[in-house]
């Protein structure tokens, strides 16, 4: 699911967010092409998460429109997350299964050809192989992120959502995800990172914005 250069692959128009009388996002729009890497960069309870999550159609806006390669994200929610990978604060994997179960199955869903040679690919992309039969929910943190990532990205999704993936890696796994986010960029798909790290968001960034009051700023406007 490749994207093609310089066209919008992610669409954010006057998007809010309301829990009950407080406004969380106020209005946000956000176009996101072919071959580009964003961060959004802020503080905890910002509202960064809470955008990345209304993307992934994990959450609905209270008012506004999302399209993701071209697919309505609200009105086809499931067409659109065949365009999507997403990396949150929880894994989204099923504790009581196997890593190698937990991506199977992820692939099952997406109808994937050749999964057994796609799981294995990302695994050992990943340095999973050592725990890829163990269950979930006894992994390390760092090992949750590592098998995070690889359902992210088993479907070659057109856009990368990825919320403060560097948390719990260490240096290898890092590496790791550094190469995916430049493969995304070559190949002129799409990657929104929302993070607090400036370190790790401006090894890769070619456009930044700030969250403040609901609203995103560009970096360089803030």
């Amino acid at each position: 699911m490749t994207g093609t250069a310089f066209q919008p692959i992610l669409r954010v128009d006057a998007v809010q967010k309301r829990y009950g009388a407080v406004k969380v996002l106020d209005g946000v729009d956000l176009t996101v092409r072919g071959g580009q890497v964003v961060a959004i960069r802020g503080p905890n309870g910002s509202g960064k998460s809470t955008l990345l999550r209304i993307v992934a159609t994990l959450t609905s806006p209270s008012a506004g429109e999302i399209s993701v390669s071209g697919v309505n994200a609200l009105t086809h929610s499931a067409d659109a997350r065949r365009h999507i990978g997403v990396v949150m604060h929880s894994p989204m994997l099923y504790s009581d299964l196997t890593v190698r179960e937990n991506l199977m199955l992820f692939a099952k869903l997406c109808q994937l050809d050749s999964a057994d040679r796609r799981v294995d690919a990302v695994v050992s992309r990943l340095n999973l192989t050592p725990r890829i039969d163990e269950r979930v929910g006894r992994l390390s943190h760092g090992y949750r992120k590592r098998s995070a990532i690889a359902r992210a990205i088993l479907h070659q999704p057109s856009l990368l959502l990825l919320d403060e993936p560097e948390t719990g890696l260490d240096d290898t796994s890092l590496n790791a995800l550094s190469d995916i986010i430049h493969e995304w960029q070559s190949s002129n798909r799409a990657v929104l990172i929302a993070s607090h790290s400036s370190d790790f968001v401006g090894a890769f960034a070619d456009t930044e914005y700030g969250i403040e009051s609901g609203r995103l700023k560009r970096a360089d406007a803030v």
